[in-house]
């Protein structure tokens, strides 16, 4: 199997970064730490907006180089001070939820499952954060 020998997350998410470059999508790369960026998890965004929380982003963390998608559902009523947070249609969350309703995300994992067998662990991880409406 092939594979790419990087120094820290850093390293992989600019290549990833790098692979992914097109004249028609650009991405951003960002740390999640700007004050540690060689130890920080690094996000590959589809976009050069900030905050990004619509937009479904890649994902790369050290250790043993953890690479995925973050897709993010915004809340749903309004807060004050939550603005950034409100999901509208634009949001990624949709598209993903079509994805896994119609059985396109649970294609994608099979073949990815299929290819790489053990090389790869897959995981789905959900967050719920708390919020304070206060």
């Amino acid at each position: 199997m092939k594979g790419i020998i990087c120094e820290n997350a850093k390293e992989l998410a600019r290549k990833l970064h790098g692979a992914l470059k097109t004249k028609h999508k650009r991405y951003t790369l960002r740390p999640f730490n700007r004050f540690d960026s060689e130890r920080s998890m690094w996000w590959v965004i589809p976009s050069t907006a900030y905050p990004a929380y619509k937009f479904g982003k890649y994902i790369i963390k050290d250790g043993t180089f953890f690479v995925g998608v973050h897709i993010e559902k915004g809340l749903e009523k309004s807060f004050d001070n939550k603005k950034a947070l409100m999901m509208d249609h634009t949001w990624a969350w949709h598209e993903f939820i079509e994805a896994v309703k119609s059985g396109e995300i649970e294609d994608i994992l099979l073949a990815i499952h299929q290819k790489m067998k053990d090389a790869v662990q897959i995981s789905v991880l959900v967050d719920i954060p708390e919020l304070n409406e206060q």
